[in-house]
């Protein structure tokens, strides 16, 4: 069974993965994945990729 995201979420496990493995910078990531920067940096500290 899949993961069930809530109607506004802009983000996956796989993305959330992509951005804490990544060593671009919080801009271009946000950039590049059409993300606010401060989602992207509360993802690249959160410590887990699950809600």
């Amino acid at each position: 069974m899949g993961n069930i995201y809530h109607p506004n979420a802009k983000t996956t496990v796989r993305i959330r993965e992509e951005i804490q493995d990544s060593k671009e910078t919080i801009a271009k990531l946000a950039e590049r994945l059409s993300l606010n920067p401060k989602t992207v940096m509360y993802w690249k500290n959160a410590g887990r990729v699950t809600d």
